[in-house]
């Protein structure tokens, strides 16, 4: 997998493949020094975007494509259900993670970590929104979907978990918080990595 460690979309496969079982090999992909923009990288995926998985002489990229392949693949009825209500069910918080939470804590995150220009207050916004839908849902339940962990609580929790690091606390939210607690105790389960010193000029 080529990755940026401290990035929650490497963060969601990351912990996928080791709650799978599988074996990978993570290689440092800096944003920070525009390694994405490598032509070498470009070949791998020429959005510049982190992660990339790479199988057998295949590429892919997007971390929520790759979750959905993991989960195929490996995941058996656990992580990908047969039902098709089901299935559905979990792909609609795929869709929360790529839209709401990654226009929402994970731009705050990228301004407050990377220095990336946004609208803070707009962006504020919507990660509150997106916080109020999240308690909301979790409030008298253990999982997003279903009675166990699926694909949808490893698309949506790591910019969850990494709200303190967009400078919003995540006191206000105690049943969100009892959710990640639950996600840091399942086997598996890593931390996200925090950012190494950035490599001198």
């Amino acid at each position: 997998m080529h990755a940026f460690p401290p990035s929650g979309n490497c963060q969601r496969v990351r912990v996928f493949l080791s709650m799978l079982g599988l074996p990978f090999e993570e290689r440092m992909v800096d944003i920070r020094t525009g390694a994405q923009r490598a032509p070498a990288f470009l070949e791998l995926n020429p959005t510049g975007l982190v992660p990339v998985l790479v199988e057998d002489g295949r590429v892919l990229r997007d971390s929520h494509a790759i979750l959905v392949y993991l989960a195929r693949r490996y995941g058996g009825e656990r992580w990908w259900p047969q039902d098709p209500w089901a299935l559905a069910e979990r792909m609609q918080w795929l869709a929360f993670s790529a839209n709401e939470i990654h226009n929402g804590p994970n731009m705050l995150r990228r301004h407050h970590r990377l220095g990336l220009a946004i609208d803070v207050e707009a962006t504020t916004a919507r990660t509150l929104a997106a916080m109020a839908v999240l308690e909301a849902r979790l409030s008298g339940r253990d999982w997003l979907e279903g009675d166990a962990v699926s694909i949808a609580d490893i698309a949506v929790y790591p910019y969850v978990e990494a709200l303190p690091d967009a400078k919003l606390p995540l006191d206000p939210w105690p049943a969100t918080r009892a959710w990640l607690a639950r996600i840091a105790a399942l086997p598996g389960w890593l931390p996200m990595p925090q950012p190494a010193p950035r490599p001198a000029a």
